[in-house]
């Protein structure tokens, strides 16, 4: 994640959300019990992200990020389109 500048991500298990990671649940976790280094991810995973079809309104994602999720994935009819975080809002709000 490091390498790749990336704070958060989705798990995905035959085309659907199953878990995620992120940066600091997963520090902390690290940090509380070093052996988790060689955890599978299945061990070491959060909660997915909420999901919004491409169709939905920013306000509903705007609800979403209020309740405290760190992303959320976009979906159309068939599979995942992208991902939306807390910083894509920033860089939009920033521009």
């Amino acid at each position: 994640m490091e390498e790749k500048n990336i704070s958060q991500m989705p798990v995905l298990q035959n085309g659907e959300a199953i878990g995620s990671l992120e940066e600091g649940t997963l520090t902390g976790k690290i940090l509380d019990k070093q052996e988790l280094l060689d955890a599978t991810v299945e061990k070491v995973m959060d909660r997915p992200f909420p999901v919004l079809q491409e169709t939905d309104t920013i306000d509903h994602a705007k609800e979403l990020f209020a309740q405290k999720h760190a992303a959320i994935l976009v979906k159309d009819a068939n599979a995942f389109t992208g991902i939306f975080t807390k910083s894509d809002i920033i860089t939009f709000i920033a521009t």
